[in-house]
């Protein structure tokens, strides 16, 4: 119980990592009502509820996009890296009931246009030079962004140094996982905005996943 309060006390506090991205903020947009919702499927998760799970935030999924696909993210290498574990069975299924429960924006964005894989820079650089920098320039060396990657590095290292601490038991290789997934992804983030800013993965902020490398 003193351990819970002292977290929630912490959290409290503005908690920033890769990107300058807030984990919370006092307004009712849909991101912020759905990540204690993602939070509980973390949960759900770690206790091998896997299509309670995916069919949870499928439904999500219909009201912040996004922030789904971080989580997709971290389940997917999960379940690669423990296929064997878990079974191809379990896993397709686990999949169409996300498809079946995402139903509405799969079906919603299938009829859109798309965007272009190709690499858009006069586009990337006026996004990049306006409200949307600190999402993208994560080796800027302008602070206070350099101090949320500094800082966001701090976090990884720190994470993983604590969790081979802890042992080796089923919840700690998933969280192990996760934490490589996200670490994948912020590399990958780093190196598409650097070389090649394809429309189609900037559209994704994905420097904005590691609002959950803080939970980890």
């Amino acid at each position: 119980t003193r351990a819970a309060t002292l977290a929630t006390l912490t959290m409290i506090l503005p908690h920033f990592g890769f990107g300058y991205f807030n984990i919370f903020e006092f307004s009712m947009v849909n991101r912020v009502v759905i990540f204690p919702l993602l939070l509980f499927c973390l949960g759900w998760y770690l206790k091998k509820q896997y299509l309670w799970v995916f069919f949870f935030i499928g439904i999500l999924f219909n009201f912040h996009a996004l922030s789904v696909i971080f989580v997709l993210i971290m389940f997917g290498y999960d379940m690669m890296m423990r296929w064997k574990e878990i079974g191809i069975h379990k896993i397709f299924q686990s999949i169409t009931l996300f498809a079946i429960s995402a139903l509405p924006v799969l079906l919603w964005k299938a009829q859109t246009s798309g965007v272009t894989f190709l690499a858009d820079y006069p586009w990337f650089h006026d996004v990049n030079q306006g409200v949307l920098m600190h999402i993208y320039s994560i080796l800027t060396i302008w602070p206070p962004f350099i101090i949320a990657s500094i800082n966001g590095v701090i976090q990884l290292l720190m994470t993983y140094m604590y969790s081979r601490i802890l042992g080796n038991t089923p919840v700690h290789r998933v969280m192990r996982n996760f934490l490589i997934a996200i670490s994948i992804t912020i590399v990958f983030h780093t190196l598409a905005t650097i070389f090649y800013p394809s429309v189609f993965v900037m559209q994704f902020q994905l420097s904005r996943i590691s609002i959950f490398l803080i939970l980890l």
